[in-house]
């Protein structure tokens, strides 16, 4: 599964969607490059042999308050018309938690659960890439896939099966597919 490289890119998304997104997690209509934070300084990106190498490992600066990136994953969620369930097992929540995070999205959660909204964010990024308009990438994860991992099904049955590393593979998938 994702490395701490892996994890560090993710938490660059995390500190881009924090910025991008309103105080409600509202996610911007336009399309977002995350090539470069809104300071203008260049973003470091690694590809999936750098995410994949044994280079020691460098610590993890986690955002102090990630609650802009769980009120945005929570809306990303939303528009992919996800059920209540499909969403609490996609971020390995109880329904408690998620009727609490719709209220008030935390400033600090655990690492499986940071792990996972990094992916979804990741997931939604891939797909605002890779797709032309906002009803293809809102579609996408309903849609049959041919693909192996998918088996034809649709991605979300893969998505929302409560693994952290079914998360992750589609993630890989899509970096795979963006080239």
């Amino acid at each position: 599964m994702g490395g701490t490289a892996e994890l560090q890119e993710n938490l660059r998304i995390l500190q881009c969607c924090s910025i991008l997104a309103d105080e409600d997690g509202e996610l911007p209509n336009h399309p977002v490059r995350f090539d470069r934070p809104r300071d203008g300084a260049a973003m470091p990106s690694a590809s999936p042999q750098a995410r994949r190498s044994s280079a020691p490992a460098t610590p993890l600066s986690v955002p102090d308050d990630v609650s802009g990136a769980i009120a945005t994953a929570l809306n990303i969620l939303d528009q992919w018309q996800l059920s209540r369930e499909q969403q609490c097992a996609m971020l390995g929540i109880s329904e408690r938690s998620w009727y609490d995070w719709k209220r008030q999205a935390p400033a600090r959660v655990g690492r499986d659960t940071l792990e996972r909204v990094s992916y979804i964010l990741g997931i939604w990024k891939a797909l605002r890439l890779l797709l032309p308009d906002q009803q293809a990438y809102q579609r996408w994860p309903h849609l049959p896939n041919s693909a192996p991992m998918f088996g034809g099904r649709a991605p979300i049955e893969r998505m929302a099966a409560g693994r952290v590393g079914d998360l992750y593979a589609v993630r890989e998938w899509l970096d795979g597919w963006r080239g």
